[in-house]
């Protein structure tokens, strides 16, 4: 009776974190290569070790957010400078001369399709009320909306989760080395693998897209594309994105310079982003994330693809902790039997 009821909490205990196991992995990962760092800081501010995770844990937040926030001005300001230039070229020369650098079948096109766009303010309010009553538009701000209060949520459970385990990470281990069936010296060994392994996934996966930043954005400056430090910035943020990672910047620059009448340098772009900057992803990761840890290069790039297809973007994450974790409970469970 005594095991169904553990199956029974166990299974219960599983349902209650599954809607939170994303942000707190991500606090696990974070919280592992600052845990000792914070210790220190706890010890030289008298034992506060309160206000020793708040601080980390806001630097933590500014690392995260600061350069998103960059980013994304960024990305504003240019917009607001195209918007000017757009302007300018439509007040001095009209549609015509914003067209003119465009080939001649585009720009044909694009003229077609200015006819039909309704130029009346009674004809356009409308048709805009006609997509309202569709539902089409109140269904995509419903989507927009809710994609971005669960990211908000799982951040805010993720920097919950990272005070929490910095502040009490001692304690919780220390629980864990008297109540786990594994015993202790088991624990601190399991806990040091998965220590070295999330540093190892951090520094990998900031070092590969700096990386592939900086190799993008000389691709961008010999391609003559607009803006190549932006686009460089944006390489970086879209670096972390698996499956499609960096191809989410080449692929429209290159459709830019097709459109813009530079076919050689859109080919060429397209060489660099798949050679140089795509062997960086599958090469230079795998080394990066292997790290100080004793896992085989091999393990560790097959953990990151089958944890990318079975996870999505956790999988950079889950996949080589993933790995580690089963390795380092599998020398547990041979250790008693080694005769050395």
């Amino acid at each position: 009776m005594a095991v169904v009821l553990y199956v029974v909490a166990t299974v219960l205990l599983a349902v209650i974190a599954r809607p939170l196991w994303q942000p707190l992995v991500l606090a696990v990962v974070l919280a592992a290569p600052l845990a000792s760092i914070n210790d220190r800081a706890a010890r030289a501010l008298g034992g506060r070790r309160t206000l020793a995770a708040a601080l980390f844990t806001t630097g933590a937040i500014l690392i995260i957010v600061l350069p998103i926030a960059a980013a994304a001005l960024f990305v504003v300001d240019q917009a607001i400078d195209l918007a000017n230039v757009v302007k300018a070229t439509l007040k001095q020369s009209g549609v015509a001369g914003l067209l003119e650098p465009l080939p001649d079948s585009i720009a044909q096109w694009l003229q077609h399709l200015q006819t039909q766009v309704p130029t009346r303010p009674r004809e356009l309010l409308s048709r805009v009320n006609g997509w309202s009553q569709s539902g089409w538009a109140l269904g995509a701000v419903a989507g927009l909306l809710s994609g971005l209060s669960h990211l908000l949520f799982s951040f805010l459970m993720m920097v919950v989760a990272l005070f929490f385990l910095l502040r009490d990470g001692h304690a919780l281990t220390a629980w864990l080395k008297a109540k786990s069936p594994i015993g202790a010296e088991n624990v601190e060994r399991l806990g040091h693998e998965l220590s070295a392994v999330s540093k190892s996934v951090i520094g990998g996966n900031l070092a590969t897209g700096a990386a592939q930043s900086v190799v993008a954005t000389i691709g961008y400056l010999i391609a003559h594309a607009p803006s190549p430090f932006l686009l460089g910035l944006l390489t970086f943020l879209a670096s972390f994105i698996p499956s499609v990672g960096t191809a989410i910047i080449g692929l429209p620059i290159i459709g830019l310079l097709v459109l813009l009448g530079h076919g050689w340098w859109a080919l060429f772009l397209g060489g660099w982003m798949v050679i140089v900057v795509g062997l960086i992803d599958n090469l230079l990761r795998p080394v990066l994330m292997r790290g100080s840890t004793n896992l085989q290069g091999s393990l560790v790039f097959f953990s990151l693809m089958g944890g990318v297809l079975a996870f999505g973007a956790m999988g950079l994450v889950v996949g080589p902790l993933g790995l580690a974790f089963f390795l380092a409970m599998n020398a547990a469970i041979r250790r008693p039997q080694d005769p050395s």
